[in-house]
């Protein structure tokens, strides 16, 4: 196996951390696994989906996210959309809500962002008063919701999950401390600010100062805009394009 110069640093949630976790340490490629967001259901399950039901059925539904579908599908029935067209951010989310029975499902044949899914035909066309439900966490693909209100639509978002913060434990700050180098993989702004936010300054300056491996060009404008001049963007958001270019950017010395 070859030798690495650094450890990768894992912010990703779980399960897909311990799973590239795993991956790596296939390779030899040592990780630190610190997810400091996880993902639960709505703080009250009743009242999101009392939200939920009074938005459908609607001229779009927009899943945002695996995690959508997932705790979505918690709330309601697939039979609850009734005959409300489906779009996915994502092939991923596309494939779940096909397992899960929705059908026709509208995703970009490239791209997995709030940009590729705005590029779609049904939502470059002035809306004309047709109304689009997001069903998403607080905060989420605000892009989505100020473009479609922008073009005419009757925007209402859905929040079927929530991210909850973790607090990194003292052993967790020890191994990025005690790395030797660092290749800090974010798969989230979320992640950047609950890093900046709950990491000690010189960890977090530590950080900074170590290559960043992201997945989309929004995420690098981000890292760059808190002052990291080493980012590099990964084929896409799957496991195994964000293994590859960890290998790539470890080797490096």
């Amino acid at each position: 196996m070859p030798e690495f110069a650094a450890t990768v640093l894992i912010t990703r949630p779980e399960p897909a951390a311990s799973a590239l976790s795993d991956r790596l340490r296939a390779v030899g490629l040592q990780s630190i696994v610190l997810p400091l967001i996880a993902f639960a259901p709505p703080p009250d399950p009743a009242a999101a989906r009392r939200q939920l039901l009074a938005r459908l059925p609607a001229d779009q539904a927009i899943f945002t996210s695996r995690n959508a579908v997932q705790y979505a599908l918690d709330l309601v029935d697939v039979v609850d959309f009734g005959d409300t067209p489906i779009a996915a951010v994502g092939k991923t989310t596309a494939g779940v809500l096909a397992k899960r029975g929705f059908s026709k499902i509208s995703t970009p044949e490239s791209g997995y962002n709030s940009e590729a899914l705005l590029a779609l035909p049904v939502y470059r066309l002035p809306g004309g008063g047709r109304r689009a439900v997001i069903l998403t966490a607080p905060g989420g693909r605000q892009l989505i919701r100020d473009t479609l209100a922008e073009r005419g639509w009757d925007v209402a978002t859905a929040q079927v999950y929530r991210r909850v913060a973790l607090e990194p434990t003292p052993l967790d700050l020890q191994q990025v401390e005690q790395a030797r180098e660092l290749v800090c993989l974010f798969t989230s702004g979320s992640a950047m600010e609950a890093c900046q936010r709950m990491l000690p300054e010189r960890l977090w300056r530590r950080l900074l100062d170590s290559r960043w491996l992201v997945i989309s060009s929004r995420l690098g404008q981000l890292a760059e805009g808190l002052g990291v001049s080493s980012v590099h963007l990964a084929a896409g958001p799957a496991n195994r394009h964000i293994a590859e270019a960890a290998v790539d950017l470890a080797s490096i010395r």
